[in-house]
């Protein structure tokens, strides 16, 4: 098991509409990762009192000519459709659904693109840096309102007319030291991305080795 690592985890606002936020998103993982496609795609439609009729059912109709794989869950006051795509239609998605806007807010919608990625971090070379995987963490999940799962890392985009995403990194680094200093200099000039300093923690093995010891900490 490895002594520790350091984990990331903060919300952000990724800008308006789908294609920028996502080409934002894809310099990302270009600079910093080794990713290249996501490995979930959804468009979720939430039907209500307060969506227009007529939107909801053009975009239904639009959708289940597109997209044979649908499904919905009854929320109470809303209806969620959502139709499953390939990594290969999520520009073509992303465009359709631009030519939408601007998008009408509504309590909980109305349209949403969903994507999920998970990736690996890399050094300056484009190399994977090691250490990144669950099993180098006895697969440790932490408990709360917010699990964190060390070796893992990933990016959850939610794009609509005001786009956002989740960031969760783990960074395979054991300790604080000028390592981690330079390392973290380059990812973050490198990411594009805004980092909050309160969203970092450190984890550091327990003394019975049967788990990892979290705290806060600012980077």
């Amino acid at each position: 098991m490895r002594k520790g690592a350091f984990t990331y985890s903060g919300s952000m606002s990724l800008g308006k509409g789908f294609i920028k936020p996502l080409r934002r998103v894809q310099a990302f993982l270009d600079r910093c990762t080794q990713c290249s496609e996501p490995d979930y795609v959804c468009i979720y439609l939430y039907e209500g009192h307060d969506t227009p009729a007529d939107f909801s059912s053009f975009i239904i109709s639009e959708m289940k000519e597109r997209y044979e794989i649908y499904g919905w869950t009854d929320l109470g006051r809303y209806m969620r459709h959502q139709w499953v795509a390939t990594q290969e239609e999520l520009y073509d998605i992303a465009e359709r659904l631009e030519g939408l806007r601007p998008i009408m807010k509504t309590e909980v919608g109305p349209l949403e693109l969903y994507v999920k990625y998970f990736f690996q971090l890399t050094d300056d070379s484009g190399v994977a840096l090691e250490f990144q995987n669950p099993v180098d963490y006895a697969n440790f999940v932490s408990q709360g309102k917010s699990p964190q799962h060390l070796g893992i890392s990933r990016f959850d985009l939610h794009l609509s007319e005001n786009s956002t995403g989740r960031l969760d990194l783990t960074v395979p680094i054991e300790s604080s030291g000028v390592h981690l200093q330079q390392y973290l200099e380059t990812l973050k000039s490198n990411s594009g991305l805004k980092f909050k300093s309160t969203g970092w923690k450190q984890w550091t093995l327990t003394k019975g080795g049967g788990g990892y010891r979290g705290r806060k900490i600012e980077l």
